[in-house]
């Protein structure tokens, strides 16, 4: 057994297969605080084989606790579905703390087998076995990393659309009356609806529907066909699993450069560096990130010191706590060379019409410092011109 592997699991028709599977109500009392959304691997096992002329890649399989997801996967092998995995694992550092060390996704996935384990005096497990489209693999710490799309072909079905999406008209009306409440929490950490009316009107307009007067209705008759999958934030979750706002980044479909913020410009990683200088990309996890141009003036927050309200990190949402902004953003109060990150204050700042963001996972640092959830880097935005300071509160 490695020292702990999480799996994060989404399918193509039933959303986020590992969305409370790290709960107490899931696992009983082998959860685990900050991995609730997160499915516990015992084993990964995987290989390649040379054939003389090129590679064979041969199935991965992994070993876990039954769970919630358990149901869920034997009806992904009935049904046949696709699936987006992303392995970490993590080891014991020199400083005897957690430390997230490698990474591996699987793109296309579909699953095998699934065998399930009910003997007397061990755990009650299961063991899957997946085939995939595409694979990376990534050391962390080492900064080394290899990926293969095995068939070159199916790369803009595998790399357009990350997040399940439902096209199905049927489905999407039972889901189309929201409370405002939902909507507004939800439109608000995308950024969709960031107080301009206007804006959001617009935004809809792009998804082929049109806004409401309010805004306590997102999917109604008029919003059908691409503007249905567009909205998979809404339609593909589910009212049920509305998640973190990492799971309402991207606005998929028959649009793939249209992002809830803006024009998705560029995709980078650690293999397909991006313009960010790496002491800002390498914190996001496995170097991962979307370049973006803001279709429109959009509030973002970040936890800093008070009276110093300009950074280049921030979030959807406005900090709650100072603990949770360290285990969430991967906040050290010292960073390794010394550099002191006191918080003590919350900014509220609006972020001008086409500047350039970046977009991604935050990652882990070490300790408790978990990270992944998403961040937005804006490069050095005292020198931005019309960005402006809405408010600040205290941060405790």
């Amino acid at each position: 057994m490695s020292d702990i592997i999480y799996l994060k699991m989404t399918g193509e028709q039933q959303g986020k297969i590992s969305g409370g599977c790290g709960t107490r109500d899931s696992v009983g009392n082998r959860y685990q605080a900050g991995h609730e959304n997160e499915i516990f691997a015992f084993s990964v096992n995987h290989g390649l084989c040379s054939t003389g002329r090129g590679v064979n890649f041969q199935n991965l399989s992994f070993s876990k606790l039954i769970d919630k997801s358990s149901p869920l996967l034997n009806s992904g092998i009935s049904n046949n579905e696709r699936f987006f995995l992303e392995f970490y694992f993590y080891r014991i550092n020199q400083y005897g703390r957690g430390e997230k060390y490698y990474f591996i996704e699987l793109r296309g996935a579909t699953l095998s087998s699934v065998s399930t384990r009910f003997t007397d005096n061990h755990l009650d497990t299961e063991t899957i076995s997946v085939k995939y489209e595409y694979i990376l693999c990534k050391h962390l710490v080492a900064n080394t990393g290899f990926s293969d799309l095995i068939f070159p072909a199916d790369y803009n079905r595998l790399f357009t659309a990350r997040n399940p999406i439902i096209a199905d008209r049927q489905t999407a009306q039972r889901l189309n009356t929201l409370n405002s409440k939902a909507v507004g929490r939800l439109l608000a950490a995308g950024g969709v609806y960031n107080g301009n009316i206007e804006g959001f009107a617009k935004t809809a307009q792009q998804l082929g529907g049109e806004a409401p007067a309010g805004y306590d209705q997102v999917l109604n008759d008029t919003t059908a066909g691409a503007a249905i999958a567009a909205v998979s934030v809404v339609a593909g979750l589910g009212l049920g699993r509305l998640g973190t706002t990492g799971e309402i980044t991207q606005l998929h479909s028959t649009m793939p450069n249209l992002h809830i913020l803006g024009d998705v410009k560029g995709e980078y990683s650690a293999l397909n560096p991006g313009p960010l200088h790496n002491d800002l990309a390498n914190t996001f996890s496995g170097g991962v990130y979307k370049e973006i141009q803001l279709a429109g003036d959009t509030t973002f927050y970040r936890a800093g010191v008070a009276g110093n309200p300009y950074g280049q990190y921030f979030s959807y949402e406005a900090p709650q706590s100072v603990i949770q902004t360290r285990i969430d953003k991967a906040l050290l109060p010292q960073w390794p060379d010394g550099a002191q990150s006191p918080l003590d204050n919350f900014f509220e700042i609006n972020i001008p019409s086409g500047t350039t963001i970046f977009v991604g996972e935050t990652g882990y640092q070490n300790g408790i410092y978990l990270g992944g959830t998403e961040q937005v880097v804006i490069q050095k935005t005292w020198n931005i011109p019309g960005v402006k300071v809405l408010g600040n509160g205290e941060l405790k």
